[in-house]
């Protein structure tokens, strides 16, 4: 996939997906005009975090979400009100514009369409991180199977890879951790681009209804976005090239 850096900011047209990667990591003056665009709330939750780094990249993520939702509305950043729903996932009551956002270490996705539901998961590889244990607790049966069938040279990508994709599952269909990670699977492997397998035991929803795509970030990290918008184009965007 080819990250762009589009001249003028994109317009969002019916079955179009456009996915935004950036940088977390901002000079001061980027850092102070991002975090103005916060309401008081946001810079509440913020003054939180006790490190400084998690600190930083909240106030950077979320400025850069409510920059990229007012191009796309044509509003001032600062009048976007969220909504959440039960689970705790942001979206806007006034407009039909669907997105979602994730970070992870110094790097962020967001995801954006129109009518139908999206969630956009990243994940920073880490390489002395014991996985075994939690994918006997989180993963599925054949999820497990599949992981323990590549090689162990292969095993820690894949693992980071199978969790960014039910990551993103979860958020699309808007329940995030209260829906349970052993109901469903995904394709365990480490496919960098392109539409994945999806495997639904849980009732409530179809796996036919979902679409699932790996993505390619950025060096050192996996990532994949999931939608219920079947047909669609997907266009992959750099954020740093604006201005802001």
């Amino acid at each position: 996939m080819l990250w762009q850096s589009p001249p003028t900011f994109p317009i969002l047209a019916t079955n179009q997906i456009h996915v935004w990667r950036a940088s977390l990591r901002r000079n001061k003056e980027e850092l102070a005009k991002l975090s103005n665009l916060l309401n008081t709330q946001e810079k509440t939750r913020g003054s939180k975090f006790i490190a400084e780094h998690a600190r930083n990249n909240f106030m950077v993520a979320r400025g850069i979400l409510r920059w990229l939702l007012a191009k796309y509305l044509q509003i001032k950043p600062q009048d976007l009100v969220f909504e959440q729903n039960q689970y705790g996932k942001l979206h806007l009551d006034s407009s039909t514009l669907q997105f979602n956002i994730s970070h992870s270490h110094d790097f962020a996705l967001f995801a954006f369409t129109l009518d139908h539901p999206i969630g956009v998961d990243i994940e920073f590889i880490r390489d002395d991180f014991d996985f075994a244990p939690i994918a006997q607790r989180f993963f599925s049966k054949k999820e497990g199977v599949d992981l323990l069938a590549l090689s162990p040279a292969e095993q820690l990508h894949a693992f980071f890879n199978c969790w960014s994709r039910k990551e993103a599952f979860i958020k699309a269909i808007g329940k995030g951790i209260f829906f349970a990670l052993d109901k469903f699977s995904v394709e365990v492997s480490n496919k960098q681009a392109g539409r994945l397998q999806l495997q639904i035991t849980d009732p409530e929803f179809n796996a036919n209804d979902w679409f699932l795509e790996a993505l390619n970030p950025v060096d050192g990290y996996v990532g994949a976005f999931a939608t219920s918008c079947q047909k669609h184009e997907t266009s992959f965007y750099d954020f740093g090239f604006f201005e802001l």
